[in-house]
């Protein structure tokens, strides 16, 4: 894929939950939206996001500023993006949809249908 420069520009991804999913909000599913960059193919994401109950049939919008990607240091090691990561460089943008759960849960997820709209950006300077 070509490489698009994304730096300073705000991603975003339209998605819809039409039914199934996780049901346990003691640990709900959700999504991660990330972008690979380079030619190494650098992993750059947005923070975790829940995808609530309360959001099936509704359209919703998902967001990842481009030059902030979602990086936590912790004691156990470095989460989220690389450090290489590099919005200049942008070769795909992709979602990560997980059901959740995990732990103590003993809610199991279901079967679940999700559509997606559309992916694009804006920049957010061109905003009044």
């Amino acid at each position: 894929p070509e490489l698009a420069d994304l730096s300073g520009k705000v991603a975003y991804v339209r998605i819809k939950l039409d039914e199934g999913f996780n049901q346990d909000r003691s640990a709900p599913g959700g999504m991660i939206f990330y972008a690979l960059s380079g030619d190494d193919y650098a992993w750059g994401q947005a923070e975790w996001t829940n995808v609530q109950e309360s959001a099936r049939g509704k359209w919703r919008e998902f967001s990842f500023e481009m030059s902030f990607p979602w990086r936590e240091v912790s004691a156990a090691g470095v989460q989220g993006s690389s450090v290489a990561f590099d919005a200049a460089r942008v070769r795909l943008l992709g979602l990560i949809i997980h059901t959740g759960g995990g732990g103590s849960s003993t809610i199991l997820p279901t079967p679940a249908v999700f559509h997606v709209d559309s992916f694009g950006h804006w920049d957010p300077d061109l905003i009044e």
